[in-house]
């Protein structure tokens, strides 16, 4: 199995103003959402770790990564909200981006992650027990 660390967000593409309205569009994203599900679509034994709202676009992300077939066991759940990156495109193409993501589910993990469920013996284990103790190192030293 391969797993996948980072950001899952959504990708809003912001049309040009139309009066007072702007029109968007809301996509699934982020590049460590997109690998892991493409490591599913070859056949891959993918799962992916990293911060998953309990909003409604944290809902669209995890059931798009399970209905792809990426295991979902290192999903972290959080009450925290998904995080958008606005994406907008000026009179000549050109993209700018903004991302608004301060206090919203992050590609880290927090304390107490990966899931206590998914621990066993073995190297696994072994591995996301290291990978916890490390992550309470650089939290506790900013």
């Amino acid at each position: 199995m391969i797993l996948v660390c980072g950001e899952a967000l959504i990708d809003l593409f912001v049309g040009p103003a139309e009066g007072a309205e702007m029109p968007a569009r809301a996509v699934a994203g982020g590049s460590p959402f997109n690998v892991a599900i493409g490591l599913a679509r070859l056949g891959v034994d993918a799962s992916f770790l990293g911060g998953i709202s309990r909003d409604r676009l944290g809902a669209l992300l995890a059931r798009i990564l399970i209905g792809e077939g990426v295991d979902d066991r290192f999903l972290v759940s959080t009450d925290r909200p998904s995080t958008i990156s606005m994406v907008a495109t000026d009179d000549n193409g050109q993209p700018s981006y903004a991302f608004h993501g301060e206090g919203a589910a992050k590609p880290g993990v927090a304390f107490g992650c990966p899931p206590p469920s998914v621990l066993s013996d073995g190297p696994p284990a072994q591995f996301a027990q290291r990978l916890t103790h490390d992550l309470h190192q650089v939290q506790s030293h900013g």
